[in-house]
């Protein structure tokens, strides 16, 4: 049977393995409340910080006037234009010309060089 007093020691001893366990316990939350706040402070210091509401707004670009694209060549109108070329005796131009654009005939240039070669033909 237990007694009074072997109940009340062993209350005791319970009692005192209780409080250091909340003193340990006590002692790991603080350490985990200071990582939290460390962990707070870098994040802090590594967040961009926040421009102020007149840098925020960006400045609108201005419109831009639009351009007229170019009119498009067709391969029919560089032609009448390097027929009227080779007319007038520039035949060796254009065949030059062609050659410098490494091609032989108008046919295999690339349309979009259609203005580079009339501007190389008339230069």
């Amino acid at each position: 049977m237990i007694t009074n007093d072997t109940f009340i020691s062993a209350l005791a001893e319970f009692a005192l393995d209780f409080a250091t366990d909340l003193q340990n316990l006590s002692t790991k939350a603080a350490n985990f409340a200071q990582r939290l706040q460390d962990v707070e402070t870098i994040v802090q210091e590594t967040k961009p910080k926040k421009a102020t509401k007149k840098a925020e707004k960006a400045p609108e670009p201005e419109p831009q006037p639009e351009v007229e694209a170019a009119p498009t060549l067709t391969l029919e109108d560089v032609r009448a234009s390097l027929a009227a070329v080779v007319k007038n005796g520039g035949s060796a131009q254009v065949r030059d010309a062609l050659a410098s654009m490494g091609v032989s005939k108008l046919s295999d240039l690339d349309p979009s060089r259609f203005s580079e070669l009339l501007e190389a033909v008339n230069a």
